[in-house]
């Protein structure tokens, strides 16, 4: 039991003198406490990544005179992979007594020690094996005190802060993350599925004794995926000096501990900044160099001194771009602000888009001017764009850097200095190291998610001017999120046959407020999503939509334009082109509007009854899909080759690309498709389809590609394809141990490419 417990640390104290505590067993302040939060979740469970992180942090040397101590929480996982091999010993109690392993029924307590401490070097001391949350003599299962509960948290930061008094507090949040959208922490233990929502982080990490004692953090870090937005970095900048977190999904190894915590070990004051600039510099370092334990993978990492950022120019800017937001969106001048993100690197695929790339983007407007109209000079957002732009790049309010891979897709944009650039020219865009929460792609609840995340946060904690500014934007996104869903909304009927003429504010509304449920007339589309969302563009959810009637008007307006702009079958023709490699298309578009085509996209059907299976087994039915935005379109590839060795991008260049956005006329070239399919025969007669990307030829030795089951039932069975000396040798199935050799491999796969058009990266039209 935990009571029982510290008795048997204070009596062990007594008898063996540790360091680090008086003659009475009453604990001296240390330098710095740091806290580990260890949800394990099925990261550890599945691949032991929390483990690895364990081991680094014990070979590390910070406890040598006691100053840096460093306490860690264990559970969220139903199974530890920590001291399961032969030969480890790693934990142990406070004697020095092995302990087997970490626990999977109870959340627990550790002390870690780095390889220099005099008592325990390189181990793990468990101070309490029952769970934290119980009242005195009780133990309490993982299952009852989730990590992904806010309570449990709070728990952890007061339990540390009572047994491991210092002058600094540090916390680490390890697991999952999902952005303000989905929150962090995913308990194995946990049958709901639920996470630790953003206002439900922000709560825990404000109301406890760190706050009560020392005022805030010296820094947060999320080693955890999606944690570094703007969202979050405003509202926990109150309770931290320091905040550290990744943008992008971070690879199964996560941090990089033994540099930082080195540095403690010499200097257990050393400045969180510095601290987080090592963090940063060894995180590229490790997944940029590829090393034997498979870390080669693209990533980014962060580290804000909160108070400068807060108290820079960037929350005034923000505030000056959102007003713009708000007016291009009421205006149906949206094409730019969809341009830009779609331009920027999105992290997670969850609409959380680097807002470095897309101010850069914001200041030049390119497919809302008219011929006679150009000035790409400045626009409405530019002074703000470029002043936002200065502060991710001042390296003392935000150190950030990102792996060799991580470039954006954006085609033009301006630099800080205020020049104009092509991306292909001096390199694309890199991370800003921070993300902002843009409706996009997503369902439209996922904006209502967000906007509900950032306002309950904001309550929980005194952000100023910033917690203001972040909410007022959240309640502008919700404006872009109706914009996207009534495109989707239009798409769909012109899928089923509505003809263009006959959409219009009272069609689209009756397919909208149409009941869900026949025995339920309430529920429909407009009660349960979009009225909310308009709710919510007000900034109260309790009040009906302020000032209906122009909402309507604006809603009339959107919809006709929407309905007049959208391209169907009618506005496409095709033409092949025969090549060396295959058959590759041009596809010709008339009386259209360039500025709401996405991109042409490629999907390939297999004529075999085989490959139709396999594709009716899975959640999508592409295959590949061929990105090609207007700047990539024939007409202009001439002229962008011809800035590429520039270093800037010429005030005619642009008007010749803004003059073929004017026009009604565009052609896509589609590059004959590089994928092939096979069929193979395991020894039981059973069929498999295989697919190979690009050219079986340049694969190294290893295994790529996928193999389904055709004869499985629900999802395929996926396997491998085997290499050898850059030649594919076989194939090794789930099934089967033994490798099926390429002799008995059939003819290849032939597929016909039916080709679509993205409206609004909504539903696609097949042309």
């Amino acid at each position: 039991m935990k009571r029982i417990v510290m008795v048997l640390v204070l009596a062990l104290t007594l008898l063996f003198g540790a360091a680090g505590q008086s003659a009475l067993g009453a604990p001296e302040k240390a330098t710095r406490t740091i806290m580990l939060y260890v949800c394990g979740s099925d990261l550890e469970t599945s691949a032991g990544m929390a483990s690895y992180n364990l081991h680094q942090i014990l070979k590390s040397k910070f406890s040598a005179d006691e100053k840096v101590r460093f306490v860690i929480m264990t559970g969220g996982s139903k199974k530890w992979q920590f001291n399961t091999r032969k030969g480890d010993n790693y934990l142990c109690d406070p004697s020095g007594k092995k302990i087997d392993a970490v626990s999977s029924e109870y959340n627990q307590l550790w002390e870690a020690k780095g390889i220099d401490a005099k008592v325990n070097p390189g181990k793990m001391v468990l101070l309490d094996g029952d769970g934290i949350t119980g009242a005195e003599g009780q133990a309490v299962k993982s299952q009852d005190e989730l990590m992904s509960k806010p309570e449990t948290l709070k728990a952890f930061i007061n339990y540390s802060v009572e047994n491991d008094p210092a002058d600094k507090y540090d916390i680490i949040l390890w697991d999952h993350g999902g952005g303000p959208t989905s929150g962090f922490a995913f308990d194995e233990h946990d049958e709901d599925g639920n996470t630790m929502p953003m206002p439900g982080i922000v709560d825990a990490l404000s109301d406890n004794g760190v706050i009560d004692t020392v005022g805030k953090f010296d820094f947060i870090d999320f080693d955890a995926c999606l944690m570094n937005s703007v969202e979050y970095n405003v509202a926990l900048a109150p309770l931290t000096d320091y905040y550290i977190a990744s943008p992008e999904t971070e690879p199964g190894y996560g941090q990089s501990y033994e540099g930082w915590l080195n540095m403690l070990g010499k200097n257990p004051n050393e400045n969180g900044y510095a601290l987080g600039k090592t963090m940063v510099d060894d995180f590229i370092a490790f997944y940029d160099a590829g090393y034997e334990d498979g870390s080669r993978q693209e990533g980014t990492l962060a580290v804000v001194d909160t108070k400068k950022f807060t108290s820079s120019s960037f929350i005034k800017s923000l505030s000056k771009m959102n007003k713009v937001l708000k007016d291009q969106a009421v205006k149906n001048a949206f094409y730019d602000e969809l341009e830009s993100s779609r331009g920027s690197l999105e992290y997670g695929q969850c609409d959380f888009y680097d807002v470095g790339n897309m101010a850069a983007q914001l200041s030049m407007v390119l497919a809302e001017v008219k011929g006679d109209e150009i000035d790409i000079t400045t626009n409405d957002y530019t002074a703000a764009a470029i002043d936002i732009l200065k502060v991710l790049n001042d390296k003392n309010i935000i150190y950030a850097s990102g792996t060799k891979g991580m470039k954006a897709k954006g085609e033009f944009y301006r630099t800080a200095d205020g020049k104009t650039n092509y991306s292909e020219a001096n390199g694309k865009m890199g991370t800003s190291g921070m993300y902002i929460y843009f409706s996009g792609h997503g369902p439209i609840t996922d904006s209502m998610t967000y906007y509900d995340a950032v306002a309950d946060s904001m309550k929980k904690v005194d952000a100023g001017e910033g917690g203001t500014v972040v909410k007022d934007y959240a309640a502008a996104m919700m404006d872009y999120a109706v914009i996207i869903g009534l495109g989707s909304t239009i798409d769909g009927m012109i899928d089923e046959g509505t003809a263009k003429k006959d959409i219009n504010y009272d069609s689209v509304m009756g397919t909208l407020k149409q009941p869900l449920d026949p025995n339920d007339p309430g529920q429909s589309t407009w009660n349960q999503v979009y009225g909310p969302v308009l709710d919510r563009r007000d900034g109260n959810v309790d009040d009906k939509i302020e000032g209906e009637n122009e909402v309507e008007k604006w809603l009339i307006s959107l919809i006709a334009q929407q309905a007049a702009e959208a391209v169907t079958k009618d506005n496409a023709t095709i033409k092949t082109i025969k090549e060396k490699n295959g058959t590759g298309y041009m596809i010709t578009l008339n009386d259209i509007k360039k500025r709401v085509i996405e991109s042409i996209s490629v999907r390939l059907i297999g004529e075999f009854p085989i490959a139709n299976k396999y594709i009716d087994n899975l959640d999508r039915v592409e295959t590949s899909e061929v990105f090609i935005n207007y700047l990539k379109s024939d007409d202009v590839s001439m002229t962008l080759n011809e800035t590429k060795a520039k270093d800037a991008v010429e005030s005619s260049i642009l008007e010749n690309i803004i003059e073929w956005l004017n026009s009604p006329k565009g052609n896509w070239r589609v590059d004959p498709v590089e994928e092939k399919w096979y069929t193979v025969k395991d020894a039981d007669g059973k069929l498999h389809a295989v697919e190979v990307d690009g050219d079986e030829e340049g694969h190294a030795n290893g295994v790529v590609g996928t193999v389904s089951d055709m004869n499985a039932g629900g999802e395929p069975e996926l396997a491998e394809i085997t290499f050898q000396n850059g030649k594919a040798t076989g194939i090794r199935t789930a099934t089967e141990s033994k490798i099926i050799r390429l002799s008995e491999l059939k003819s290849a796969i032939k597929f016909t490419p039916i080709h679509y058009v993205d409206i609004f990266g909504a539903k696609q039209y097949k042309i």
